[in-house]
């Protein structure tokens, strides 16, 4: 097919008219609405203006509780710094005072050893004690019969178990000595 370069700008010419009729079409509304909804724009620019200043009152007060809770935050950290402190303090006096219950307990147990020979050296010595007062007594039994009455009064102070009794016993002594 062979073109012919007269079809070709008549082409071309109308495409370039269809153009310029379509941008016309949609200019001529555009620019309409340009001068006819003047009071249109007015009020969607104010609309936008109240829309920015409510961000802004927003970001204001968004601004400000990021503050305050920012606040509250390094509060909460220096409360808890205070409390970790707190706590390794207790942690410490915990340790020292295991420390000081094991040395109690130490000493606890050998204080009830001590105790236990303590007992053992009472039941050792009260068995001494009898067999030294049995000595005795038979010895002053001996003297006695042999009539010695200062020997007589002397066991009669072995045998006194209390002040009262040691008294008591020596008024007999001086009774049986003045005889």
């Amino acid at each position: 097919m062979r073109f012919f370069p007269s079809a070709a700008r008549r082409r071309v010419g109308a495409v370039a008219v269809a153009c310029s009729l379509a941008l016309g079409a949609i200019a001529v509304p555009l620019a309409h609405a340009d001068f006819s909804s003047g009071d249109d724009l007015e009020h969607k620019q104010k609309r936008v203006q109240n829309r920015i200043e409510n961000a802004h009152d927003h970001l204001e007060m968004s601004s400000g509780r990021l503050v305050r809770a920012a606040g509250r935050l390094d509060a909460a950290r220096v409360d808890l710094d205070a409390a970790r402190d707190t706590l390794g303090g207790a942690r410490t006096r915990l340790g020292d005072a295991r420390v000081v219950d094991q040395q109690m307990r130490e000493r606890l147990a050998q204080a009830e050893a001590d105790l236990e020979v303590a007992r053992l050296a009472v039941i050792s010595g009260t068995a001494a004690v009898g067999r030294q007062r049995d000595s005795v007594a038979s010895v002053i039994s001996s003297i006695y019969t042999e009539g010695d009455p200062e020997l007589l009064a002397f066991a009669a102070l072995l045998d006194s178990r209390t002040p009262d009794d040691l008294i008591r016993q020596e008024g007999v002594r001086d009774v049986i000595v003045g005889r």
